[in-house]
């Protein structure tokens, strides 16, 4: 079916809430535009003929038609056909006839009008499109030029080679019957709908071109105004086109009515405002559907139910500017309702919401754009915001935290083989963990409500084939404060006096009690110091990386150690061999006289007590066992605090997975360690990666050193001293040495890593 008219042009229409059209007034001329016999043969091209174009198998030139001069015009309807000589156009959706103007300042023909009166080369159709102008018009093209764009509006459509200016040109069809046509039909938002949908196709094939796709997103958006209810909305809110720098009109408005009723703005009607008002800033983030979560939680968090704007004195409009010159100028849109997009402090807060969405977003959008194929594993669920983990969207977070629950047990910290952790992680290498994987699975754990022991992000070995130590952390926190490294060396000591048996849980749990506070830690971090105590009890004592680690303590806080430890070998029961062995290593480390225990342990299991001491849980006794003494508590000043602030001011543990995942890892053996002459291992933990390091150059510059020290969290002096007096004793030379330039005594290295 052809809908006909004639007459001249009109001017453009003019909007007010409801769509409203000027037209000129037309007259029906009777005549009914036939369709040609189908089935005939397609004349060859320089291209594929488009599928569906019917022609004539005789090359020909289509002639003026005989309406040539008679102002007669239609628009086809999508059910309609059209005949061009014998090439017969199915499908619709365009104008057809003679006598259409333009709307406004182009001030002649219509430019999507299809006059049959026009001449077309059927023979030899011109595909390249070099010849199409800016702004193309039907009548403006070559008899080739026009016999392609026939063929293509015969065909189906959807050829992507199809060169853009015949879309535009079937496009400025559209734009003119969806603003000038469609409000004088007795359904406007059908056909509103209609056009739509051809332009969502349209874009769906030719949106890879940025002109057409940022016309056909500002078209689509007027539309879904022009062709929704003017009401309060109830359902989502228009979607912000990435490639449109337009604001939705349908968005604008509706942010109005709600701010004009009294109606919170729902949250992602505020994203979506916010998203408009950022000018494209926030539609590339590479996680779009978790960035929309994130900011719908953050904002309930914020608002509740939603910002309650009050009305303004502004009254809304919006705009669009075609695409076809028809039209000579913009179309405006205005309603009165407010216009809330100019409230200046609820945009500002928005935008610092999705500013701070899109900033912790970063880690995780950079994980997946390396590994997009692991963008739902435990891996990267690790990077993911604390919020966004706990949303129960991803399965394997859910089977991991179920693994962790099963293994706990309902007990606060349990004790299991390594290996039984890393198998539920999703590694590079199955069954091994590198020091980024380790730092990942620690802060997955951490958002879910656990820990870890030994922690890679705070000194600890990679998790391998050892024990570890699974435990609930409490309160919400993910890490120690600048004091752990001391604290994690004096548990060093104080595991290597009692076994890690069940019966001396009630100790663990006095050690750490003391610990927390004579070292001033947060009360959060009394599992954390629970669960290393446990795990330093399955090890053996590195003597080297502890005494590093209390090396910058004053003799008068080493002394204060050494009390303590001879208080928790006097209450950890009967002191054998053992015990005083493991006193005497832990005098060494705190350079203090081990000459001094034994009168210190005599000291202490004589004293008299002046009153009852809980030093177990009540349980009966083996008969003739003495009661020890309370152990003393730490006092408040054990450590120097300053000092140990200053040591560690620059270590940042907290952030390392952040600063792993972006540089190459490298394979850490979890506990192997580089033996030496007396069988002590003399570099553990960080200091030994960094002697690992060293290793690949004869000489560094004091830069170079510094920066490398840094990177495994150490001070360069203290680090120079530590390696060479560990050296010294081993082998009677330094391994470093040098002053403007640091070198390497390679001989001292070989010995080290042999």
């Amino acid at each position: 079916m052809v809908e006909l008219r004639n007459g001249t042009a009109g001017t453009s229409p003019i909007f007010k809430g409801e769509l409203v059209g000027i037209w000129d007034r037309v007259r029906d001329v009777g005549r009914t535009l036939s369709s040609a016999p189908a089935g005939s043969p397609r004349l060859p091209a320089p291209r594929s003929v488009p599928a569906g174009a019917r022609t004539s198998s005789r090359p020909q030139q289509v002639q003026p038609s005989p309406m040539h001069g008679v102002p007669t015009w239609g628009w086809v309807a999508p059910k309609g056909r059209v005949n061009v000589g014998d090439l017969v156009i199915a499908g619709g959706m365009f104008y057809f006839g003679t006598g259409l103007r333009a709307i406004g300042g182009f001030r002649g023909t219509e430019p999507a009008l299809i006059d049959p009166a026009l001449v077309v080369d059927l023979a030899n159709p011109d595909w390249s499109g070099t010849g199409l102008h800016y702004w193309p018009s039907y009548e403006g093209l070559k008899p080739a030029e026009r016999a392609a764009y026939l063929l293509w509006l015969a065909s189906s459509r959807d050829n992507p080679d199809t060169p853009t200016g015949f879309v535009f040109l079937y496009f400025y069809g559209l734009e003119r019957r969806a603003l000038m046509d469609a409000s004088t039909l007795a359904d406007p938002r059908a056909e509103l709908n209609l056009v739509a949908d051809e332009v969502k196709r349209l874009k769906s094939i030719y949106g890879s071109g940025s002109s057409f796709r940022s016309y056909a997103s500002s078209f689509l958006a007027t539309l879904e105004f022009l062709s929704g209810p003017n009401e309060v909305p109830d359902g989502p809110p228009p979607i912000v086109e990435a490639y449109s720098w337009e604001f939705p009109p349908a968005l604008k408005f509706g942010l109005g009515r709600l701010a004009a009723t009294g109606h919170p703005i729902p949250g992602d009607w505020a994203f979506e405002w916010t998203r408009a008002m950022s000018q494209t800033r926030f539609r590339h983030v590479k996680c779009p559907e978790e960035f929309a979560n994130l900011f719908a939680i953050r904002y309930q968090e914020k608002f509740g139910s939603g910002v309650l704007l009050k009305p303004t004195n502004n009254r809304a409009s919006a705009s669009y500017r075609p695409a076809s010159a028809s039209f000579g100028g913009e179309f405006q849109f205005t309603q009165d309702v407010p216009d809330v997009t100019v409230v200046s402090d609820v945009v500002a807060e928005l935008d610092s919401l999705a500013e701070q969405c899109a900033k912790d977003l970063l880690p995780y959008s950079r994980y997946v754009a390396r590994h997009p194929e692991g963008r739902n594993n435990l891996a990267a669920a690790a990077y993911l915001p604390k919020e966004l983990v706990h949303d129960g969207s991803r399965s394997a977070v859910g089977q991991f935290t179920a693994w962790v629950e099963s293994s706990l047990a309902d007990k606060d910290q349990v004790l299991i083989g390594g290996h039984d952790l890393v198998r539920q992680w999703p590694s590079a290498t199955p069954g091994k963990l590198v020091k980024a994987e380790a730092a990942a699975m620690a802060e997955l754990l951490g958002s879910l409500g656990f820990g870890v022991e030994p922690d890679v992000r705070f000194s600890g070995p990679v998790v391998g084939e050892g024990k570890v130590v699974l435990f609930r952390l409490g309160e919400s926190t993910t890490g120690p404060g600048p004091a752990w490294e001391p604290a994690a060396a004096i548990l060093q000591l104080t595991a290597n006096l009692i076994s890690s048996e069940a019966q001396n849980a009630y100790l663990l749990d006095r050690v750490a009690n003391q610990l927390q506070e004579g070292l001033q830690l947060r009360a959060s971090e009394r599992n954390r110091i629970r669960a290393h105590l446990w795990w330093a009890t399955t090890l053996k004592l590195s003597v080297a990386s502890t005494k590093r680690a209390l090396a910058e303590l004053d003799p008068t806080t080493k002394k204060q150690i050494g009390n303590f430890l001879i208080d928790v070998a006097a209450t950890s029961g009967e002191v054998g061999l053992r015990q005083v062995t493991a006193l005497t290593t832990a005098f060494k480390v705190l350079d203090l006289q081990p000459t001094t225990i034994y009168s210190l342990l005599h000291e202490r299991s004589t004293g008299p007590a002046t009153e009852p001491i809980e030093v177990r849980p009540g349980r009966p006794a083996p008969a003739g066992e003495a009661v020890p003494h309370e152990p003393k508590k730490l006092t408040a000043d054990l450590l120097n605090q300053d000092l140990i602030r200053e040591k560690f001011a620059e270590s940042a543990r907290a952030t390392a997975l952040l600063g792993e995942i972006f540089s190459d890892t490298e394979e850490i053996d979890s506990y192997a360690e580089p033996s030496s002459p007396d069988g002590a291992a003399p570099f553990s933990g960080a200091l030994y990666e960094l002697v690992k390091q060293l290793s690949r150059q004869a000489s560094w510059s004091v830069e170079e050193f510094s920066a490398l020290a840094k990177k495994h969290g150490q001070l360069p002096n203290a680090a120079i001293e530590t390696i060479n007096e560990r050296t010294l004793e081993l082998f009677d030379e330094p391994l470093l040495e040098g002053g403007a330039a640091i070198g390497v005594n390679q001989d001292v290295l070989k010995e080290l890593l042999a």
